[in-house]
C-alpha cells in the first residue's frame, strides 16, 4: 500500500513517463511542508492580504504597443516564510485550486 510518502516522492518526477528513482528527502519533506502551510493559510492569507498581486504589461512586438496584461501574485507571510511565491502555485496546482488562463484577452 503506498504511503503519503510514497505518492509525494513519484509526484515530484519531472517526467511521470520516464523510469527513475526518487527518494524522500529533507528537501521534499520542506516543499511538502511549505505546500500544507500554503492550502491551511490561504483563507488567512487571502483576509490579512498577505496574498498581494502584481500587474505586468505584455508587448507585443510587432506593434511595440501593450496588448495585454499578466497578473502575478506574491504571498508576502508575515509570521511565516518570507515569500512563497512559487509554493503558492504549487499548493494551489497541488489541491486542484488553480486556473490559468480565467480572463483571457
Amino acid at each position: 500500500m503506498p504511503t503519503a510518502r510514497n505518492i509525494m516522492a513519484c509526484e515530484s518526477l519531472e517526467d511521470p513517463f520516464k523510469s527513475g528513482i526518487v527518494y524522500y528527502d529533507d528537501k521534499l519533506d520542506q516543499r511538502h511542508r511549505l505546500q500544507e502551510y500554503v492550502l491551511s493559510h490561504i483563507d488567512e492569507a487571502l483576509e490579512k492580504g498577505w496574498i498581494q498581486v502584481y500587474f505586468q504589461p505584455v508587448i507585443r512586438t510587432l506593434t511595440d504597443k501593450v496588448c495585454n496584461l499578466e497578473a502575478l501574485s506574491r504571498w508576502i507571510d508575515p509570521p511565516g516564510p518570507a515569500q512563497l511565491g512559487q509554493l503558492l502555485y504549487q499548493g494551489l496546482d497541488h489541491a486542484k485550486l488553480r486556473g490559468d488562463g480565467l480572463c483571457p484577452g
